[in-house]
């Protein structure tokens, strides 16, 4: 028997209960990896599973989007005129005084 990593499978979870009894609830995000066992013929034999825990990855993630959305907030809702631009000097996005000021086109 081998293991074929070319039809690898992946699902995200998440589990909210207690870890033991007595625990307040807590939240969790796993990930469940399944690779699939099959014979030199193809055919289906079982699976091999990986539970991972992914909690801190996606508390940073939600991190980043909170701060993302709170400079996004601080940039539309400014009254000075501001443009955000790439290092090449193009153009990411302007807030509505940038716009109204009639400075771009």
């Amino acid at each position: 028997m081998w293991i074929s990593t070319s039809a690898l499978r992946q699902k995200n979870w998440r589990i909210r209960k207690p870890l033991s009894p007595g625990q307040t609830v807590s939240t969790r995000y796993l990930n469940l990896d399944a690779i699939p066992i099959v014979d030199e013929k193809g055919n289906f034999d079982g699976a091999f599973y990986v539970w991972s825990d992914v909690t801190d990855l996606h508390l940073k993630m939600e991190e980043v989007k909170k701060a993302q959305y709170r400079i996004d907030r601080m940039i539309a809702d400014n009254p000075l005129a501001i443009a955000v631009l790439r290092a090449d000097k193009s153009r990411i996005s302007i807030n509505s005084s940038m716009r109204s000021s009639g400075e771009v086109s």
